[in-house]
This record gives structure tokens, C-alpha cells and sequence, in this order.
């Protein structure tokens, strides 16, 4: 490794590309705690047999094509920076390609769960596919597990990369999320407009009231209210609060209609998005009142004066990428990790989507993600050595109590090597936090993919039933959860 960090110095800077803010803390971080693991999880799951060749026949020719999947991880000197320096890449010879046959019980959730913190070799570009056999209930089915390690993308890049691995089925075309537009879409006007037009001037002066009192509230979202954002005594808790233990657990909620979900959206004036997240606000809500918690429960029976004092804050990753159109598929983080109160403390479905979706509408309306970026680059400027990034992005993700992040995947079927991919799921290592949520969709149904420390979640599969429970509630279908779910 040192030999490798010292090849990488002696290469001119023109040749290498440093990582991201995220990038470089991902790294950093790994390097003091090897068991954080900032790796993304794909799952495509078919229900026949895709052969290993046709399988390295697609990375070859659609995978390796871009630069970023043929570079690897290299450090300076003093491991401080860290940048990219292309390898040669042989698909042959294990370190990329992992077959892998489950027998005894095994899922591929359980397989997932275990190499959640497998390092990459550092020699290597820090992606891999394993390829499970003996899937699905008649044992002739597959699961490709792409491994990509965080500091090569975010996850909607991954999300498009993965997709170009994949073909139409029929006349369909597969369409690429896509990113974040500017911002700012006009040049701004002169002083002399304004002077000529005292009516837009007083509504730039408006506009720039209402901003400026907007970004003071979400600078103290971000940092002081961020900071008191924790419950001490609820079962999902930041490692500050509760010793994380070394076992995890991938689970995938059954999947959902994505037209319930927007029914839901319209019997209350709401975005597909308000409902995902009122809805997991309310699961956990339903998962602490299952759990007997103290913090909403006083004598085995629900306290509602308590429980409206709860506070639980999801960290939610947004992508503020902007898009170029002869770039398509842009690599690494762009990121802004902006604060979202879930809805625990109300008591009803319909009291928790109004809350959502009031709170959504103004953090779309204010300046935080554009203010979070900007404290995120600042940090860059003072923040040196592993112990000091560690300490930084640690004091970032427990400020709130969860992470929940929002994958779109295609709307119509595709395929992948011949193969017709019938499920996808998203699988990502908890690392300083007791749980992370994966909310992704794929042909027009949505699944709730669950990461989480089994000393402090034990049973997931509680969380993605009340999760349907909310969403049908919502939606007046009842509060009934489908039954089943993709094993732990």
C-alpha cells in the first residue's frame, strides 16, 4: 500500500483526478474504520440461470467503458489526499467477477448482509459483481449483487450506470434518471430595470427577504436545531446513544403499487415523495409503539403528550448535479445532506402526510441544500487528517436519527445479459448510523429497502409491514400490509 501511495505521487497531477469532498471523507474514514464500508449494494434478481459469460461479456463492453470503473484508489504520501489513476482490469481473475451458490437457508439479502463491509483490494478499482445461484423459490433463479463503492458516484449516477448495463424489453425504451437542472435559469437584471420598474423591484426586494429569513432557518437546522435533533430513549438511535453491534440486516419490503401511492398523494393534495416519506415516519412511529418504547408509550399504553415531544430527523442525501447534456452520466458526489423531521409525533396517517408535506414545501422554497453544500466545501478548507474527517462526517450523519435516501428505477421492464431483471433492490452499509432506508422503484411498484443494526432493529420486517399499512391507510385501501417480503 505504501509502494502504491508512493507510484501515485510521482505521477504528474494532470494525469490523476482527486475525489469528491465525500469522496475523499469516504476514504479517509475507511482508513481509520475499515467496518464503515461506504459501499452501494445493487440487487437484480431473475428466475432463470444468466451465465457467467454473458454476464462479463456486458461489463466488458458497457461497464469498462467508462474511466472511473477502470481507475482505482490511490493516496498521497501522507494518505491526506486521495485521487484516481487508471489500472488494467482482467475479469478473470476473481476480484471483479464472484460466483457464489447459496445452500442451507441462505438469501441473497443474508449474503448481502454479511459482505456489507468487505473492503476493496487496494490495488483494484473498488467495484465487484457477485453472482448467486440457487435463488427463488425454485432454486433456478439468480441475483446480481453489483458492489460500487460510494466515493465512484452517488447513488442516482450508480443508478443510471446500472442501467446502461441493461437493454428494453419490446419497443420500450430504458430511460436514465435524470439530474438535478440548474438552478438558476436567468442572467440576473440590472440596476436600471429595476429603477425602471418599481413593482418587480419591490418583488426582489421580497424575494430576498423571504430567502435571507429562510436560509437563517435552515443554517440553524443544519447546525444547532441539528444537534438537538436526537431522542435519547427510542430503539433506533445514533451510535452517540446506543453501542452498534457487528451484525446487520438487508431487508426488502414486498413491493407496492406506485399508483396507490399517487392515489394516496391526491386524496390529500400531496407529491409521491411527501407520501414515501409520511409513510416511513409513520412506520417507525408504528415500530416504536410495537416495540413498547418509552417514548411514546407510559404503562403499555400510548402517550400522546410524550410522543408529541419526539424528534426523530432523517439525513436526506440531495443531488444537486447539473446536468450536462453531452455528459449524461457524471461521476462523484455532488451532494447536500439537508435535515427532514419524520412525522412520529403526530398521531394519525393523515396528520403525519399534512406535516410532511408542509415541511417539504418549505425546505424546496429555502436555500438549504445550496447552504449545506456550501458549509460541506468550507469544511474542506479546514478540516485535515483521517481523525478530524472522521469526527466531522460522524457529527454530520448522527445529527439526525436515520438516513433515507429516494432511488427512481426504470418505469417499464428491462434486461440484463438475455435476462429479464423481475425485481431490483438497493442495499446500502448503515456505518455510523443504526438504519438507512432505501426507498427505490421499479415498473410502476415501489419497495422499501431496509439496512439496519441488528442489536437495535432485530426485525425489519415489522418496519416494511407498517410501512404498506401507512401507504394503504393513506390511500383508503385499507391498513392491511401484503404478506411476505424478501428474506433478512
Amino acid at each position: 500500500q505504501g509502494d502504491a501511495a508512493g507510484a501515485a505521487a510521482a505521477k504528474p497531477e494532470a494525469l490523476r483526478k482527486k475525489l469528491t469532498f465525500f469522496g475523499s471523507a469516504f476514504k479517509l474514514m475507511e482508513s481509520v474504520e475499515p467496518a464503515l464500508g461506504f459501499t452501494i449494494h445493487g440487487m437484480l434478481f431473475f428466475d432463470s440461470h444468466v451465465e457467467i459469460d454473458a454476464i462479463k461479456k456486458v461489463i466488458g463492453e458497457r461497464l469498462l467503458q467508462f474511466e472511473r470503473f477502470r481507475s482505482k484508489i490511490v493516496a498521497n504520501s501522507d494518505a491526506t489526499e486521495f485521487f484516481w489513476e487508471e489500472v488494467d482490469i482482467d475479469l478473470d481473475d476473481g476480484n471483479y467477477i464472484v460466483e457464489h451458490t447459496l445452500v442451507d437457508g441462505d438469501t441473497p439479502h443474508k449474503y448481502v448482509a454479511r459482505i456489507l463491509t468487505s473492503p476493496f483490494a487496494d490495488d483494484c478499482s473498488p467495484w465487484s459483481i457477485h453472482v448467486l445461484r440457487n435463488c427463488g423459490d425454485s432454486g433456478n433463479g439468480t441475483c446480481v449483487v453489483p458492489r460500487i463503492h460510494h466515493s465512484i458516484a452517488d447513488g442516482t449516477t450508480l443508478t443510471a450506470v446500472l442501467l446502461t448495463l441493461c437493454d428494453p424489453i419490446g419497443d420500450a425504451k430504458v430511460t436514465l434518471p435524470s439530474f438535478t437542472e440548474k438552478l438558476v435559469r436567468r442572467k440576473p437584471k440590472g440596476v436600471v430595470y429595476y429603477v425602471l420598474r418599481p413593482r418587480q423591484l419591490v418583488g426582489l426586494v421580497w424575494w430576498f427577504l423571504v430567502t435571507l429569513v429562510l436560509g437563517v432557518q435552515a443554517f440553524w437546522k443544519l447546525t444547532y436545531q441539528a444537534e438537538k435533533g436526537r431522542h435519547d430513549s427510542t430503539t433506533i438511535l445514533s451510535p452517540r446513544r446506543r453501542q452498534l453491534g457487528p451484525r446487520k440486516i438487508a431487508y426488502t419490503s414486498p413491493p407496492i403499487s406506485l399508483a396507490t401511492v399517487k392515489a394516496a398523494g391526491r386524496r390529500y393534495n400531496a407529491t409521491v415523495n411527501d407520501v414515501l416519506m409520511s409513510a416511513l415516519g409513520g412506520a417507525m412511529r408504528r415500530y416504536l409503539e410495537y416495540r413498547k418504547d418509552d417514548a411514546v408509550m407510559t404503562n403499555g399504553k400510548v402517550d400522546e403528550a410524550k410522543a408529541k415531544q419526539l424528534l426523530l430527523r432523517a439525513t436526506c442525501p440531495v443531488n444537486l448535479r447539473i446536468r450536462d447534456p453531452r455528459e449524461p452520466i457524471a461521476f462523484g458526489n455532488k451532494i447536500a445532506m439537508i435535515k427532514v423531521t419524520l412525522p412520529t409525533s403526530q398521531p394519525t396517517a393523515q396528520q403525519r402526510l399534512l406535516d410532511t408535506h408542509k415541511q417539504i414545501d418549505i425546505i424546496k422554497r429555502s436555500p438549504e441544500a445550496m447552504l449545506a453544500i456550501t458549509l460541506q466545501r468550507v469544511a474542506t478548507r479546514f478540516v485535515k487528517g483521517a481523525e478530524a474527517w472522521l469526527a466531522l462526517i460522524e457529527k454530520m450523519s448522527t445529527t439526525g436519527s436515520t438516513m433515507v435516501t429516494n432511488v427512481p428505477g426504470p418505469v417499464r421492464p428491462v434486461s440484463f445479459a438475455g435476462h429479464k431483471v423481475t425485481d431490483l433492490s438497493f442495499c446500502v452499509n448503515p456505518g455510523l448510523m443504526a438504519s438507512i432506508y432505501c426507498i427505490i422503484s421499479y415498473c410502476g411498484k415501489v419497495s422499501l429497502c431496509i439496512s439496519v443494526d441488528a442489536r437495535c432493529v432485530p426485525d425489519p420486517e415489522k418496519l416494511g409491514e407498517f410501512y404498506l399499512q401507512e401507504i394503504n391507510l393513506l390511500a383508503g385501501t385499507g391498513g392491511g400490509a401484503a404478506a411476505g417480503g424478501a428474506e433478512q
